[in-house]
């Protein structure tokens, strides 16, 4: 078993773009797209099976777990959970969530330094697939 982090470099530009993308979106907001998103993955896990639909629930499950700490975070570890929650509800980001077996590993990445960030280790995921 191993953390997946930290993202790389092209994940760290890709989030860092999420991040200005993400500024005009409230939490709820983000919330309720990687809700969506956790859904449509199910359904297109129904086409094609290798669809990780454990590690897109890990992820949605994490998010929730961020709702009750929200107000307690800085503006800046803020900004970072929302690119990453936007991150996610990205089907083509670095790894085609709906194509591959991995599709989830970069957004679990992803997710993980800014869960670092925001001073939130304890909320990472961790790769199970060893």
């Amino acid at each position: 078993m191993k953390l997946l982090y930290p993202p790389n470099r092209a994940e760290q530009l890709a989030h860092h773009k999420c991040n200005r993308a993400a500024s005009s979106l409230s939490f709820s907001e983000l919330r309720a797209a990687c809700h969506a998103h956790l859904k449509a993955a199910e359904a297109a896990a129904e086409e094609c099976p290798i669809v990780d639909i454990d590690s897109a629930t890990r992820i949605v499950a994490a998010i929730e777990e961020l709702v009750p700490l929200w107000d307690s975070f800085s503006p800046q570890a803020q900004e970072s959970l929302k690119g990453a929650m936007h991150y996610f509800a990205l089907t083509n980001d670095d790894e085609n969530d709906f194509e591959s077996a991995i599709g989830f590993d970069d957004d679990i990445r992803v997710l993980n330094a800014a869960l670092f960030l925001a001073g939130r280790p304890q909320l990472t995921l961790k790769d199970y697939s060893e």
